[in-house]
């Protein structure tokens, strides 16, 4: 699976404030409760540093977005602020790791990738990006 956001106008259009939400996933038992750990986000994005694209996840039909825990061996995002977001990866594909705060269990989960232009001060723009896959790891909570 690979999403390429792109836009089919030929003029240039400044957006300040746009999402993009995955499918629910139930790893193939909707009926199972797992207790997410690790979160994998795999896409590639030019240029380099931070990108304003924020990953935040929903547990089953929570009505609030979460934010992830930072996971200090990955090199592929970074805290900014109080959200994790994506770096740029210099049009090269890498795969960004992101913990669930303890305890997320639950049936299914969505993802949502989010940009909203801040002040900081780094460029807001993206280009090129493409995401190619988001993988969980989870462990199966016993039925009683």
């Amino acid at each position: 699976m690979s999403i390429s956001l792109k836009l089919s106008s030929k003029t240039r259009k400044d957006v300040n404030q746009a999402y993009m939400i995955t499918k629910s996933y139930d790893m193939g038992d909707p009926t199972l409760i797992k207790k997410f750990s690790m979160c994998y986000v795999t896409y590639k994005m030019d240029n380099h540093g931070v990108s304003p694209l924020e990953v935040k996840y929903k547990i089953d039909n929570s009505p609030l977005w979460s934010s992830f825990n930072d996971d200090p061996h990955n090199t592929n995002s970074i805290l900014n602020g109080s959200a994790l977001k994506l770096k740029r990866t210099s049009g090269l594909t890498k795969t960004a790791s992101f913990i669930f705060p303890d305890p997320s269990k639950g049936r299914k989960v969505s993802i949502k990738l989010v940009y909203v232009e801040s002040n900081y001060s780094h460029s807001t723009e993206i280009k090129n990006f493409e995401l190619s896959d988001i993988s969980f790891t989870f462990r199966a909570i016993q039925r009683k």
